[in-house]
This record gives C-alpha cells, sequence and structure tokens, in this order.
C-alpha cells in the first residue's frame, strides 16, 4: 500500500505550501453550464505581495479571479466546488455576506465596465468620507483639486 502513502505525502506537502498565504484556493472548480472553466486550482496568495495571473485567452484567469471575490455566483447557470479561504475562513460558507467579501476582494475587469456616469464621476467615485482627489498632468505641471473644490455635484 505504499502508493497510497506516498499520494498521503504528497497531498500534505501541496496543502502545507498553501498554509500562510493571506487567501488560498484549494481544488478550485468552476462551471458555466456543463462547460468547466477551472479544474482543481490550489493557489496561495500573500499578503502585500503583487500576484500575477497570466494565460491565454480563455484560460479561465478573469473566472478564477472571480471566485476569489464571489462574483461568479452571480453568472447564470454558473457554479464551483473547492474552497476559498480568506484569512483561514472560507469566504463560501453561508456565515460569509458575499458583499463584505467583494468590499475586502477588489477585481479590476479587462474591459472597462463603467459605471452609468460621466467618465469624471466614475473616476472619482469612492466612498463620500473620503473625498476623491483628481491629478491632471499637463507637460510637467501636475495639478490637484478634490472634487468639493471644483464645486461638482
Amino acid at each position: 500500500m505504499q502508493g497510497g502513502a506516498d499520494v498521503k505525502e504528497a497531498f500534505n506537502e501541496q496543502y502545507s505550501l498553501l498554509a500562510g498565504g493571506k487567501m488560498q484556493s484549494i481544488e478550485l472548480n468552476a462551471w458555466f453550464g456543463p462547460k468547466q472553466a477551472l479544474k482543481n486550482v490550489s493557489l496561495s496568495i500573500r499578503a502585500n505581495s503583487v500576484t500575477a495571473i497570466i494565460g491565454p485567452s480563455g484560460c479561465g484567469k478573469s473566472t478564477f479571479v472571480r471566485c476569489l471575490n464571489r462574483m461568479h455566483e452571480l453568472v447564470p447557470n454558473a457554479r464551483m466546488s473547492g474552497q476559498v479561504l480568506l484569512d483561514g475562513k472560507n469566504i463560501y460558507s453561508n456565515e460569509t455576506d458575499p458583499v463584505q467579501i467583494r468590499r475586502r476582494v477588489g477585481m479590476v475587469f479587462q474591459k472597462p465596465n463603467p459605471f452609468p456616469k460621466s467618465i469624471f464621476e466614475n473616476i472619482s467615485y469612492g466612498p463620500p468620507d473620503k473625498p476623491a482627489r483628481m491629478i491632471w498632468l499637463n507637460g510637467t505641471k501636475q495639478t490637484s483639486k478634490t472634487l468639493s473644490e471644483l464645486k461638482i455635484k
């Protein structure tokens, strides 16, 4: 029964590498209807670091990132299995509020996805208690004003 012990050792080694990350995916699978887009993706993402996910078009990069902030479940006929842990807690547990997860785990879209507002309003969008600051670059001169200074409502 040596083969079983080898598999268990490899399994434990793989998951010990995941430990200590800010966020981990463990055997993450995702489907759109019958088409499987992700197969057993296990990855650890460290805190305060930059992680690049690269690959050819259609390989599942955006699907993976959408699973990390629970946006995959918003797609009709989409489903997933496996676990996504944030600070050691499964973000897909019944006790976890998806809105709170999306506030903590942002996503930069491949294509622009603006709110139905002006370009300026989209760029300056943010919490009202933290005033947005716009910076215009004109050659070597830089101008900076808050929205309240510009009297834009």
